[in-house]
């Protein structure tokens, strides 16, 4: 996943569609998807246009042993 678009494109954006614009317009001039432009409208219109917090990028590795003793003090799982 890429990282979220900033609040200043958001607010340019939704300018640009306060002052008439169309929402499939704003998407092409600002290369954004259209689907996008509607989240943010509706966003909006909430008072929360401020992206979401993203997950931290940590390790995803399981670690053997923890694996291991998972597996045989449960060996009755299936898949």
């Amino acid at each position: 996943m890429g990282k979220a678009y900033g609040i200043d494109l958001r607010e340019k954006v939704i300018g640009y569609i306060d002052r008439g614009r169309k929402t499939q317009e704003a998407a092409e001039v600002f290369g954004i998807g259209r689907r996008t432009v509607e989240r943010w409208i509706n966003l909006k219109g909430l008072g929360e246009l401020n992206p979401k917090k993203q997950a931290p990028n940590g390790p995803w590795k399981i670690d053997i042993s923890k694996l291991e003793e998972f597996i045989n003090s449960h060996n009755d799982y299936t898949l």
